[in-house]
């Protein structure tokens, strides 16, 4: 069912926000819809129609979940349509268009928060337009959206994810109200909110908390997932492997690198030992010395850059180690 933002005859029925989370599947649920409709889908009956309608693996609501920084649902979204409560007739079309376009936008992000806020950002206006006392109605008219979509600026991402937000959530919110239901011929409960999505967020918590489940960061492709452990930072197996692989490649450049230091490092030995040896003997020749230090220091020089070679994959360790038994020969 699609919800189209224009002027239009208002359903009498309350749209709600309805969320269901089954720990043995790891999944869930949420639909949008009015009430007759959402019971009727949990009823499985194949005539519901529902606005929004998705089974999704546990913890999706929040790894989906965007703050609103720039404020957009108040400057893009409720304003235009306060602004058209308080002006003349020939002026709302435009506001209302302003609005509506908007609220397509954020319809059309496919995110359940967004798709909630703008059905019901735009209800609330039509609801705001009928009364005759338009300034009641459009102060009622804010103080409901502004409850509503107040928590979807206020919490960046990797607040909400940490335990402690349902701590603030529970001392800053006055609107804890859930509806709990429980669906014939299942045990899963469903919870449904109308005012505000914060006793959603805290409700998701609390169950997270006796699941003993928590969000993680996976350290290989940066995805927030939900693990059984504070100590898991692999989100799937799929990213172990490409640890693991990349473990083994390090491992390996390491190896490599070790070993042509090893050779290195040998054969200079050797070279400052027979300089240290022509300056202990008694009749040294100066000339033949300082042919000798002049040799290391070419050797070093050229044993710097056939090293970076090989450390670049532009040579191999075998041919470095044939350069250095030719040195052997001076």
């Amino acid at each position: 069912m699609e919800y189209h933002f224009k002027r239009q005859e208002i359903n009498g029925d309350r749209v709600l926000f309805a969320l269901s989370l089954d720990k043995k599947s790891a999944k869930e649920r949420i639909l949008v819809g009015s009430e007759i409709e959402i019971t009727k889908k949990l009823w499985n009956d194949p005539d519901a129609d529902v606005f929004y309608d998705e089974t999704c693996p546990l913890g999706t609501l929040f790894m989906n979940y965007r703050q609103d920084e720039t404020d957009g649902w108040t400057n893009r979204g409720f304003m235009p349509l306060w602004n058209a409560l308080h002006t003349n007739r020939w002026n709302q079309p435009k506001l209302e268009q302003a609005a509506a376009d908007f609220c397509t936008e954020m319809y059309q992000n496919a995110d359940a928060l967004s798709i909630y806020a703008a059905i019901r950002l735009w209800d609330g206006y039509l609801r705001a337009r009928q009364p005759r006392d338009r300034d009641t109605a459009a102060e009622v008219f804010k103080f409901d959206l502004m409850r509503l979509i107040s928590p979807l600026s206020a919490y960046p991402q990797e607040k909400l994810l940490d335990r402690d937000c349902a701590d603030e959530i529970r001392k800053s919110s006055t609107e804890m109200k859930l509806d709990i239901w429980y669906p014939p011929k299942t045990d899963i409960e469903c919870v449904t909110a109308y005012s505000s999505f914060l006793p959603v967020f805290l409700y998701y918590h609390k169950r997270l908390t006796e699941w003993s489940l928590y969000f993680r960061t996976c350290k290989v492709c940066g995805k927030i997932f939900l693990a059984r452990n504070l100590k898991y930072t692999i989100c799937s197996d799929k990213c172990r492997k490409k640890q693991n692989t990349q473990a083994k490649r390090d491992f390996d450049a390491r190896a490599i690198e070790n070993e042509y230091d090893h050779i290195y490092k040998n054969e200079a030995q050797r070279w400052l030992h027979y300089i240290h040896r022509m300056e202990r003997k008694a009749d040294y020749s100066t000339e033949q010395l300082s042919a000798l230090k002049s040799a290391y220091e070419d050797f070093k020089r050229e044993a710097k850059e056939r090293k970076s070679a090989v450390k670049n994959g532009q040579s191999s360790t075998s041919e470095f180690r044939d350069w250095i038994i030719q040195q052997l020969n001076y």
